[in-house]
């Protein structure tokens, strides 16, 4: 069982602009979530990824086709980071700040909402999800992605290695993972337990070593 948060868990200040850093040398799995979101969207659909720490996932995503994207995180300094990325990759992506549990939007505003390596932060998984279910419109979809508590140090150490950092961050990376994302992961039997406490009509979850895929259907 994850471990009980005591608020919603936040990188801001200078642990914004480490993380900013050390994530960006992970782009191709960036890359290749934003493909599979947009297998999955309209053109003209509205967007919403929730908390999108530098906006890696929105950029590239904006980049494949004409989308009204959102990017909502609880930091200020990710939201700056994630606008100032926007600019200079050349897309239109807005930014807000804003808490997952108590998201400023109105009722059924998007069609997509994706949720990437953060859904463990979360100090109220239900009520992320039911504001969540909340501003999605009807026969709108979710996509969660978040880590897999179950992975092994060999599936970690493999990952971890092949991301384009130097031996110390590599280190500090594979400390957080064995560490830090053990302990407030969900596991798959919680996912479900959470999922049965909202409105969603259904739900699937795919499971890598690495992580879980949760689709969520209104």
């Amino acid at each position: 069982m994850a471990r009980k948060l005591k608020k919603d868990e936040v990188i801001d200040g200078r642990l914004a602009y480490w993380y900013a850093k050390n994530t960006k040398a992970d782009m191709d799995e960036y890359k290749k979530f934003a493909k599979k979101v947009a297998e999955n969207i309209r053109e003209s659909d509205r967007v919403l990824e929730v908390a999108p720490g530098p906006g890696y996932t929105v950029i590239e995503l904006a980049k494949l086709g004409n989308y009204s994207i959102t990017g909502m995180d609880l930091s200020f300094v990710f939201t700056e980071i994630g606008e100032k990325n926007a600019r200079q990759a050349g897309v239109n992506v807005t930014f807000r700040q804003g808490n997952v549990s108590s998201m400023p939007f109105e009722n059924e505003s998007f069609d997509f909402i994706l949720n990437r390596a953060a859904f463990k932060n979360f100090l109220d998984p239900v009520a992320a999800l039911k504001e969540m279910c909340r501003v999605l419109k009807k026969d709108g979809k979710v996509l969660i992605d978040d880590f897999n508590p179950n992975a092994t140090y060999k599936e970690i150490k493999n990952y971890v290695n092949n991301m384009r950092l130097n031996w110390f961050d590599k280190l500090v990376n594979k400390l957080i993972f064995n560490f830090g994302l053990r302990k407030t992961a969900h596991s798959k039997e919680e996912f479900e337990n959470f999922i049965a406490q909202t409105d969603f009509k259904s739900y699937k979850i795919i499971e890598s070593p690495l992580s879980y895929d949760i689709w969520l259907y209104k």
